[in-house]
């Protein structure tokens, strides 16, 4: 039913049709329903609605066609201002915590981008110029996975991303 209902409007909502093949299913199914003026019944499954906006959407007017299109606009220009609010939410947090600790003056961030930087550079010293175990090879991977994502973690904190 989805894949007859993503051929129907895939060309007239692109944006509705992305989110219909992910986790904003709900959102996009409510967004056509609305936009056709299909109200949900209560106790309908979400399937039973996308059948209902499969059925309906192929016999629409110019008129709806055109609202179609005006509910894309509006859910693409809702996504992004999740994107921003998200976006927002992580950059407070980021300043927050270099805030807390030029407040308090808090040594234990630094002292740990210390450590981690360090541990990355021994282990990239070590890859390149001592050979390495066999036995310990995956170890060392593990190792260097998370030692790589830690010192992109103290770059970003120190010098933002």
């Amino acid at each position: 039913m989805l894949d007859k209902l993503l051929d129907t409007i895939g060309g007239l909502t692109p944006t509705i049709a992305t989110a219909l093949g992910g986790p904003l299913v709900g959102a996009a199914v409510g967004a056509l329903a609305s936009a056709v003026g299909i109200k949900r019944q209560p106790d309908e499954t979400q399937d039973a609605l996308m059948g209902r906006l499969a059925n309906a959407i192929p016999g629409l007017d110019m008129d709806a066609l055109a609202a179609l299109r005006k509910a894309d606009q509006d859910f693409a220009l809702k996504l992004r201002e999740l994107d921003l609010e998200e976006a927002a939410l992580r950059y407070a947090d980021t300043r927050d915590a270099r805030s807390r600790e030029a407040a308090t003056g808090d040594t234990t961030l630094r002292n740990l981008a210390c450590i981690v930087t360090a541990g990355f550079l021994s282990l990239s010293y070590v890859l390149i110029f001592l050979p390495v175990p066999v036995e310990n090879d995956s170890l060392l991977q593990v190792l260097v996975g998370a030692l790589t994502v830690g010192y992109g973690r103290v770059l970003t904190y120190y010098f933002g991303n």
